[in-house]
């Protein structure tokens, strides 16, 4: 399958939003977490005698931008990319131009050309969609030994997203709509309208004031701004014109396999937990400057995000013992290409 529609060769040179890369080799562009694909780049490595190809994993930043580019989904890599002479080729037919700039035998799946490309490419597609299930997920995306690294494009270590690595191979299962908002790699903008209710006890109001909580209100424009740091993430949700931040991370020791939300000197790790299509956040433990809070006034509430009509959709509700209901927003959000 060869990108054609709007894109002529060489296309991504004027791209603002494509690095400069060296595009004298044909590249390679796979999906650095993904067993089988990145023993296909093993193969490549080993058998490619005169190194012809160059390659680049997808969860690079260049390789992000090189997907966008061409319109194809920066998260699930459901087709490798061959970049030869500035063209793209995609899943069956840029898998046997592959193999045939490996020389013989490997050239010899050109036969593979009498079938339908239409056939060849319903069957890449099966084998991709089932990629993980069948082969398995690395832990950490592929990184070449020293000795291949000069054959590497953006070869530096990519980190897992944060819910990525919390979720493990469940990741996959999610909505598409939910890991496009959860995966940053420098930073992500998204808008859209919410709804709001307060708690009326008085408790409940301060609660909500220091916390910076939005106030009560109906299609409320909002806007969210994610900034990704090597290991954190900064979340700024602004409902109207009133913002307020929290800071994501990685668990450690008690709080082991929990994301953990910091809202100035209160942490709250949180577990995540699929339910139905929902992707659900149970608070298991809080803290204050470090120091365990008791277990018996942890805030609950239901909260959880799900897809509906194609878009991302949030349901957040924070309550606290002998208080009550302190906030609860939903609404939906779209990510701001």
């Amino acid at each position: 399958m060869q990108v054609k529609t709007k894109f002529s060769p060489y296309s991504y040179r004027d791209d603002p939003l494509v690095p400069e890369f060296s595009d004298d080799k044909p590249i390679i562009v796979f999906d650095g977490y993904c067993a089988l694909c990145s023993g296909w780049a093993k193969f490549v490595l080993r058998h490619d005698k005169k190194q012809r190809f160059r390659l680049l994993p997808a969860q690079t930043p260049l390789g992000q931008a090189i997907y966008k580019h061409y319109g194809l989904y920066t998260t699930d890599f459901e087709s490798n990319i061959l970049i030869d002479q500035g063209q793209a080729w995609l899943k069956s037919e840029g898998s046997i131009l592959m193999a045939q700039g490996l020389g013989f035998p490997w050239s010899a799946v050109i036969v593979l050309k009498l079938i339908p490309t239409s056939l060849l490419d319903v069957i890449y597609t099966w084998v991709a969609r089932n990629r993980f299930k069948w082969f398995g997920r690395l832990e950490t995306c592929y990184v070449p030994k020293d000795e291949y690294k000069s054959r590497f494009l953006g070869h530096e270590q990519v980190e897992p997203y944060i819910f990525q690595t919390i979720l493990g191979s469940t990741w996959e299962s999610l909505p598409q709509t939910i890991k496009k908002l959860h995966s940053v790699n420098n930073s992500l903008h998204a808008s859209g309208l919410a709804t709001v209710d307060r708690g009326t006890n008085w408790l409940a109001l301060i609660v909500a004031k220091v916390f910076r909580f939005p106030a009560s209100g109906q299609n409320i424009p909002i806007k969210v701004g994610i900034e990704r740091s090597s290991n954190s993430e900064k979340w700024t949700r602004t409902f109207g014109t009133r913002s307020f931040t929290s800071h994501l991370s990685l668990g450690k020791d008690l709080w082991d396999r929990l994301i953990v939300e910091r809202f100035g000197p209160f942490s709250f790790g949180l577990a995540l937990l699929q339910d139905n299509g929902k992707l659900r956040f149970v608070t298991k433990y809080w803290s204050f400057w470090k120091l365990p809070l008791p277990i018996f006034l942890l805030p609950s509430g239901d909260s959880y995000e799900y897809e509906k009509n194609g878009r991302f959709n949030f349901h957040v509700e924070i309550g606290l013992p002998f208080i009550g209901l302190v906030v609860r927003y939903s609404g939906w959000l779209t990510v701001n290409d």
